[in-house]
């Protein structure tokens, strides 16, 4: 359900104040379920490598062990199925939820499937690995929105940012 759509269900006014209380709490219960959809989705972090440098493999590994000590990590062969998408793929969970993390071949996009706060923690974090040129974009699988995660930036502020943007 889009936020679009929320927005056509609005609570419908009724003389019986029982019927107005359970029209209210759908729409209500309706708002939620669409936000808790948007929150849990694909994310992506990317850069264009118009500069022509990518993040190294060996250094997002090595990254994710001593950063993400806690992350399951696994390294595609060269006859791994969809190895394009799925170069470095790695699990992490805490009590905020479990994201799941895949990189590109190139080395220039994250896929972070999970809750949009551990997303948004591991964007700010892979700025760090991102050559400085370059400018880091944080959107979702479908470019519904784009946020600039700039170095320095918080998770925090990278999370508003996206709010902000519905």
């Amino acid at each position: 359900m889009s936020v679009t759509s929320i927005r056509r269900l609005s609570p419908t006014t009724y003389s019986d104040n029982r019927k107005s209380r359970s029209a209210t709490r759908s729409w209500v219960t309706a708002f939620v379920a669409s936000s808790a959809t948007r929150r849990f989705m694909t994310y992506l972090a990317v850069f264009e490598g118009k500069s022509g440098q990518a993040v190294d493999r060996d250094v997002l590994v090595g990254a994710l062990r001593s950063d993400w000590p806690d992350a399951e990590v696994t390294v595609s062969s060269d006859a791994t199925p969809g190895r394009e998408v799925r170069d470095v793929a790695w699990t992490y969970g805490e009590t905020e939820g479990r994201i799941e993390g895949r990189s590109h071949i190139d080395g220039t996009c994250l896929y972070l499937e999970g809750p949009l706060r551990l997303a948004a923690r591991f964007a700010v974090w892979y700025r760090g690995l991102v050559p400085s040129v370059e400018e880091l974009i944080f959107c979702d699988d479908t470019y519904s929105f784009t946020v600039s995660v700039a170095t320095g930036a918080s998770p925090e502020g990278v999370e508003r940012a996206v709010e902000a943007s519905f």
